[in-house]
């Protein structure tokens, strides 16, 4: 379906979590005040020769019987949605590790009941926000690594802009895993000072989590 002429999307709602606050107004005010989110990891137990500093988002408190990513990414959302009687027409997210973080807890600990793992799926993800948020329009997980935050928006704006929905809410949320944590680091992607962007002795990344969510909303089409 081909756009429809004059179709204007607007960005009506924001919300985030990440290292840098728990809200929008601590983010943009970290941001303004040139405050770093990387510091020694605390979600997980390190083992030696594996202490790269990480950028979790500590002022997070999730529930422990929910995968963190799930309770980031619905967080980000509220905040998003925060003073609009509104249920969006469609909720589309953007992850790669799903609800990985409590999987790696319970095969720690033994657990064999299929259903402790019902958040395991990337899909979970959005499906459990859109039940928490009463939406029960079109549900889509986009995962593409790095870049399926932004495939989601995309994804979102199409949809928008043909007609196919007014209200979306779209984004995506991460958190961090040993999968991510060891992963990035037997790749020797990981710089053990943590993030240096431009620094010509930089030596790596730095893995992180957090989750944000824009509402976006459709204007009415032009004749």
């Amino acid at each position: 379906m081909s756009a429809l002429k004059g179709i204007r999307v607007f960005i009506t709602g924001m919300g985030i979590v990440s290292p840098l606050g728990s809200n929008v107004r601590e983010n943009f005010d970290s941001l303004k005040n040139n405050r770093s989110g990387i510091k020694p990891l605390g979600l997980f137990p390190l083992s030696e020769g594996n202490r790269h500093p990480a950028a979790e988002a500590t002022g997070f408190q999730g529930d422990p019987d929910l995968p963190r990513t799930h309770g980031l990414a619905l967080a980000a959302a509220r905040e998003a949605l925060a003073g609009k009687d509104i249920i969006p027409d469609a909720l589309i997210m953007g992850t790669t590790t799903g609800g990985m973080a409590l999987t790696e807890e319970l095969l720690k600990k033994g657990e064999k009941k299929p259903d402790a793992y019902r958040y395991h799926s990337t899909s979970s993800v959005a499906e459990y926000c859109a039940a928490a948020l009463g939406c029960s329009g079109l549900i889509i997980t986009v995962a593409n690594a790095c870049s399926s935050g932004t495939a989601a928006i995309k994804l979102a704006l199409e949809l928008l802009r043909t007609g196919q929905a007014r209200r979306v809410l779209a984004g995506g949320a991460d958190s961090l895993c040993r999968l991510t944590y060891y992963g990035f680091n037997s790749l020797q992607l990981l710089d053990p000072e943590g993030a240096r962007p431009l620094d010509r002795s930089r030596l790596g990344m730095t893995v992180a989590e957090g989750s944000a969510m824009i509402l976006l909303e459709a204007s009415e089409a032009v004749p």
